[in-house]
């Protein structure tokens, strides 16, 4: 069983052979920063170094080169009394530690939740979102890792939404569904 409680609204990622799991809401309702890796092999979790980062749930997370990039999210249960954030983190998972990186420019770097993220080429791609409200976004960023930038591309043709999905096969991206 998963260590750190019922979680809902969390990211994971693999990385080497091992999954990871961290942020989200807890069976209290308790918005978290933990970090839990998961060792298949052994079928043990083990929790890892905090996100230093506000706790957050709906934020996004990303491999490239064998380290894990967490950012964005809602840092509330209640969204009515929560701040979307823009911040971003990189994990080393051999030293157990985090990293501050530039944070997500979109919606003019207010912060959002809910956005969808996919790799290629050893960039990553963040699409669409919620800034609050009835406030969505189109807007689709590169994060390049050797420049530790992000670049804006053409917004979303599919309109402004969140709660997406996409993933990647061989060279191609795949983005949609959403409200």
């Amino acid at each position: 069983d998963f260590g750190g409680m019922k979680r809902e609204r969390a990211v994971a990622v693999s990385i080497a052979n091992l999954g990871y799991v961290g942020t989200g809401i807890d069976t209290t309702e308790t918005v978290r920063n933990d970090w839990w890796q998961y060792d298949p092999i052994t079928d043990v979790w083990t929790q890892k170094a905090n996100l230093p980062g506000l706790a957050r749930r709906d934020a996004v997370a990303f491999v490239i080169n064998g380290k894990a990039y967490v950012g964005t999210g809602m840092d509330n249960a209640d969204a009515l009394l929560g701040n979307p954030l823009s911040d971003f983190w990189r994990y080393d998972p051999l030293l157990n530690s985090w990293t501050s990186i530039a944070s997500y420019p979109a919606g003019g770097n207010m912060g959002v939740y809910l956005s969808t993220a996919f790799v290629l080429d050893d960039k990553a791609y963040m699409v669409c979102g919620k800034r609050g409200g009835n406030f969505y976004l189109d807007e689709v960023w590169e994060y390049k890792p050797i420049y530790n930038s992000w670049t804006q591309r053409s917004d979303f043709p599919g309109g402004p939404r969140y709660q997406m999905s996409s993933f990647v096969v061989a060279d191609k991206a795949y983005v949609g569904l959403g409200a």
